[in-house]
């Protein structure tokens, strides 16, 4: 995906993705996005497996130590459809 489902960019020009990884019935599903633009990109969600919600594992725009969480800390994000991603930033969140 781009910031857009469904619709990967893979110009030269392009500077951002998103990867949605389906973890199955008894794992979890990743969902990593990387913004290397040097502005803000609100990137589209897609829906998570059955039964799984999006959880903030990492964002490397946040400062230390909310960058990165442990498993019982991610924050949930609710019924998200979109989130927004700082420039030349990582985001990886967990379907669980």
């Amino acid at each position: 995906h781009g910031p857009k489902l469904h619709r990967p960019d893979w110009s030269h020009e392009s500077r951002e993705f998103s990867m949605h990884l389906l973890g199955g019935r008894h794992d979890h599903d990743l969902l990593v996005i990387a913004n290397m633009q040097d502005a803000r990109q609100r990137f589209e969600l897609p829906t998570p497996s059955a039964g799984k919600r999006w959880h903030r594992f990492v964002d490397t725009a946040l400062p230390s130590p909310l960058d990165a969480a442990e498993d019982a800390a991610m924050a949930f994000l609710g019924n998200v459809r979109s989130y927004d991603v700082g420039p030349r930033t990582v985001v990886v969140l967990v379907g669980r």
